[in-house]
């Protein structure tokens, strides 16, 4: 918390006697207001890595997931064949890529709270390893040099 201290002002009567007073609050501006990111500076700097790491790591197995979900059950070919599209058969390859990347993007949702439950909980789960790693590192200084 800023603590603004307003000066005194010596103001003199008609007699010529000084009164002190106080500046007037008006006077001076107001702090600004923290910015959201200087709020959050010490959790976004904690999480960002993690969430990065974790948000990667779900994409690249939700794509691959999705690859063979549209690979092993999205028969393209026969489809195409039965909607009277006989032409398109030989490009199936990348149409399976094209419904791969669909499938993809519709569980962006997914994908996203998942990233957020899954940062929250290593980080969680890795502070308090290093909580109990600390304790643990005091206990041992302090028999160390309780003892001597």
């Amino acid at each position: 918390m800023i603590l603004f201290l307003r000066p005194t002002i010596a103001a003199f009567n008609s007699q010529g006697v000084a009164s002190l007073k106080r500046a007037p609050l008006s006077d001076f501006p107001l702090a600004e207001k923290p910015s959201w990111f200087q709020k959050h500076k010490k959790k976004l700097l904690e999480y960002t890595v993690v969430g990065a790491i974790v948000h990667l790591s779900s994409s690249i197995l939700a794509f691959g997931t999705c690859y063979v979900t549209v690979t092993k059950f999205g028969n393209l070919e026969q489809s195409l064949v039965a909607h009277g599209n006989p032409d398109l058969v030989g490009a199936a390859p990348g149409l399976n890529i094209i419904m791969t990347y669909g499938l993809y993007k519709s569980l962006l949702p997914l994908r996203l709270s998942t990233t957020a439950i899954g940062t929250w909980s290593i980080v969680r789960y890795y502070r308090c390893r290093r909580e109990k790693k600390l304790k643990k590192l005091a206990e041992k200084q302090r028999e160390r040099f309780g003892e001597s």
